[in-house]
């Protein structure tokens, strides 16, 4: 579970907001990808992954941002599967990093 406090980096967040926000944190972790519509930016959806070093350890992320007129059709076609192999080909490169060596 993870623990969010009502103040992160000198912003303060109502408790209902952080309620919500780590709902969606559980969500991403249990279907392996994070989902931002339009919630950043205007005029932009994106779909984004954790990319894991040799040991494991998160060590960068990989994102596709993606106009939201096109955002559903692009994502029912097969958009976290086109990802999720993407990201295995950079992992496959990272075997033998280790953050912080």
């Amino acid at each position: 579970m993870y623990l969010l406090k009502s103040r992160i980096n000198g912003t303060d967040f109502p408790q209902s907001w952080l309620a919500g926000f780590e709902q969606e944190l559980i969500t991403a972790n249990r279907r392996g990808f994070a989902v931002n519509l339009e919630e950043t930016e205007i005029g932009a959806n994106a779909l984004g992954v954790a990319i894991r070093g040799g040991a494991g350890e998160v060590v960068a992320g990989l994102s596709v941002s993606i106009p939201p007129a096109r955002f559903r059709q692009i994502f029912e076609a097969g958009l976290p599967s086109a990802v999720f192999a993407a990201r295995e080909r950079v992992e496959a490169g990272l075997e033998d990093f280790v953050a912080g060596q």
